[in-house]
């Protein structure tokens, strides 16, 4: 279809007629002549006022459309931003309906220009028309008219004269209907999972047996691995390191012996928790006094004697010897467990 034809805004005069005198007339006497431009043609015809704006542009986006195609029809005013325009109210469009309205206003270098944009669609071929508007003009001078003419616009059919078939086509014949059958795909399917269910029940049938481990060996007695212990550290230097590693010996021996944690505890502490307790075969006082004698050379800086190494080998010897043979379950006179301390 042909573009829409946009020049820009029209001056007043110019072929308007009005009524009385505008001041703003006058003032742009004043101010020189404005560019003479003609306004917007739609569909033809000149433009009959009562109010004449400084500018004045009106036409429609497509001279010619298709049917039920949507047309812009836009009009946009320019004049004094104390005179204000409005549509009529009602607003008859007939033939056409009117699908959008937009209304919008804005000042620009000393002028108000408004805009309307109307979107309207028409089922109607040949070339009918939007009806003239008589827009509202709100001036200080009072209320007066601004007319706009009708635009014609030329509606052709979406179907071409030479695509149009004058003759219905025959009847077809029938068509047979051909239903699908999943009965293979079912088959399939359960072959498939049969085969499978054979395979797997095959292969757990003939798995391997699981071997059982045999259970681990009981776990040494507490005095056996003090004894290894001690006899193995006979063969070691004569140091202070002597006395720390027959501390450990002796701490991990009286920590399973009498179920106290030998190993966290201070010299101090293991004392208290043994007099504390019931300690078969253990005399409490000659264990407490080779203790501190190991202590001495543990933390002073003294190096113990080849003599001193061996009394004390031998002291922790007997420590685990007598409690190991003592009996745990042997009671008193007043029915407690015997203690190996001396009195």
């Amino acid at each position: 279809g042909a573009e829409p034809q946009s020049p820009p805004f029209k001056g007043g005069g110019g072929g308007y007629s009005t009524g009385a005198g505008s001041k703003a007339g006058s003032a742009r006497e004043s101010r020189g002549a404005e560019p003479q431009s003609p306004p917007f043609k739609g569909g033809g015809g000149g433009y009959s006022t009562e109010q004449t704006p400084r500018g004045l542009k009106a036409g429609v986006d497509h001279a010619d459309a298709l049917l039920g195609d949507v047309i812009t029809y836009t009009i946009e005013l320019k004049d004094d931003p104390r005179v204000r325009y409005v549509l009529p109210d009602p607003m008859d469009l007939a033939p056409f309906s009117l699908r959008e309205r937009h209304d919008a206003r804005r000042e620009e270098k000393g002028d108000a220009i408004t805009t309307f944009t109307l979107a309207v669609q028409v089922f109607e071929l040949g070339e009918p028309a939007i009806p003239e508007l008589k827009l509202r003009a709100e001036t200080p001078d009072g209320p007066r008219t601004l007319t706009l003419p009708p635009q014609k616009i030329a509606i052709r059919s979406t179907l071409d004269v030479k695509d149009q078939k004058p003759e219905p086509a025959d009847v077809k014949a029938p068509v047979p209907l051909v239903r699908r059958s999943y009965l293979a795909l079912w088959a399939l399917a359960a072959t498939v999972l049969l085969g499978a269910l054979l395979y797997f029940g095959v292969r757990w049938l003939t798995r391997p047996k699981a071997a059982y481990a045999a259970p681990p060996p009981p776990p040494r007695a507490a005095d056996d691995v003090a004894l290894e212990r001690l006899a193995a550290l006979a063969a070691a230097p004569h140091d202070r390191a002597f006395y720390f590693t027959l501390s450990e010996i002796l701490r991990e021996y009286l920590g399973r012996r009498y179920a106290v944690a030998a190993l966290d505890m201070t010299s101090e502490e293991l004392f208290e928790a043994l007099a504390t307790r019931e300690t078969p075969g253990l005399d409490y006082d000659r264990f407490t006094e080779g203790w501190r004698a190991a202590d001495f050379f543990r933390f002073a800086n003294v190096e113990p004697t080849e003599g001193d190494c061996k009394k004390a080998l031998d002291a922790a010897r007997a420590v685990v010897v007598e409690t190991t043979r003592a009996p745990s379950t042997e009671l008193g006179m007043d029915g407690k467990h015997v203690s190996g301390r001396a009195a």
